[in-house]
């Protein structure tokens, strides 16, 4: 994580900017879920940046969690948060499914718990076109949208 002061001032911006709508013309915001692959829990939040910046999302149980995004220089992308509660979490992704805009990615939490990650505007419509999404993490990634 990032020094505290640099952090708070993230935060500010990111909360003022949550009560807009998630555009890309709006801080580059885009929409991002993560299910926990047990179906126990889900992530749902903001993402804001091109090529990195704040990243917030509440989780079901009402954990607040934000950190930062980045792109590495191979194109894919982390993610560290931290949560309300303590919970840290380590995300990756390195797929993006050009027609519906979604990138795809495995998250770690600090518990041990496991999560798939999706971030673009467009999550329902990919998650309906894959088999295994669909029969793997439909019902999850609809209710955090």
């Amino acid at each position: 994580m990032r020094l505290i002061p640099i952090l708070a001032l993230t935060l500010l911006a990111t909360a003022a900017q949550a009560e807009k709508p998630c555009t890309l013309k709006n801080g580059y915001c885009v929409p991002i879920v993560a299910c926990t692959k047990d179906g126990g829990d889900f992530f749902a939040g903001r993402a804001y940046g091109k090529d990195g910046g704040p990243v917030v999302a509440v989780s079901k149980n009402g954990r607040e969690c934000q950190g930062t995004w980045w792109r590495t220089a191979i194109g894919t992308g982390k993610a560290k948060m931290e949560c309300s509660d303590g919970l840290k979490a380590r995300i990756s992704y390195n797929y993006f499914h050009k027609s519906s805009g979604t990138v795809l990615g495995k998250a770690r939490l600090s518990n041990g718990s496991r999560m798939s990650f999706w971030a673009g505007h467009r999550i329902i419509p990919y998650v309906l076109q894959q088999e295994d999404l669909r029969i793997e993490m439909i019902d999850c990634v609809k209710e955090a949208l």
